[in-house]
């Protein structure tokens, strides 16, 4: 269990390190030809990551895929009660309720953990349905960072109405996952909050 969380670990950061198709460098300086620079600044000690949102993202953590039901309820409590603070679901897992189960059942301040969630394209032609649904279904409060689980039909627009999420309190950081340079290059002149991380 414990070398199952350190394999974790290293792949979080490196995702984390290629956030958003940058290089390593760029990923650590938060600097890019498109946007100003941001500072990111890793913690090894806490193993903690500051977000350019300001916020701390842990840097190892456990990715929910595939976990449903009572099983996802016991992974989740288990790894945060072996330390773990990030855990990682999404509207495709069918699992956020679970997930929320998990965190509000922990013991564990609702602070200290980091709760990432994602939307799918099928849920971008009404993203502020979908941010609320997201928000209900893991009943925790807040979401601290959430995702475009794939580039679709309408991202600018659901990216968009995240960024409303993060005035409105209702989500802290945003981000991008699976996206391609190419992608990227075309997606990030039209939105305001530069991504703060990727995973997968």
């Amino acid at each position: 269990m414990r070398r199952f969380f350190k394999v974790k670990a290293v792949m979080l950061l490196a995702v984390t390190l290629l956030a958003c198709g940058k290089t390593s460098e760029e990923a650590l300086t938060g600097q890019t030809e498109k946007q100003q620079p941001a500072e990111v600044t890793f913690n090894f000690e806490t193993k903690t990551v500051m977000l350019n949102s300001g916020y701390e993202m842990p840097i190892y953590g456990l990715g929910t895929y595939s976990l449903t039901g009572e099983t996802c309820v016991d992974s989740v409590m288990a790894a945060l009660d072996s330390g773990v603070r990030l855990i990682d679901t999404a509207y495709m897992y069918q699992n956020e309720e679970s997930v929320g189960e998990a965190v509000r059942h922990s013991g564990i301040p609702r602070e200290e953990i980091f709760v990432i969630t994602k939307l799918y394209p099928s849920q971008f032609f009404n993203p502020e349905a979908a941010i609320e649904e997201a928000l209900a279904k893991l009943d925790i409060g807040y979401i601290d960072m959430m995702l475009l689980h794939h580039p679709g039909i309408g991202d600018v627009d659901a990216y968009l109405a995240m960024e409303q999420a993060v005035k409105d309190g209702k989500i802290r950081s945003l981000g991008l996952s699976n996206w391609y340079v190419e992608e990227l290059e075309e997606f990030l002149p039209k939105v305001t909050i530069p991504p703060g991380a990727g995973t997968e």
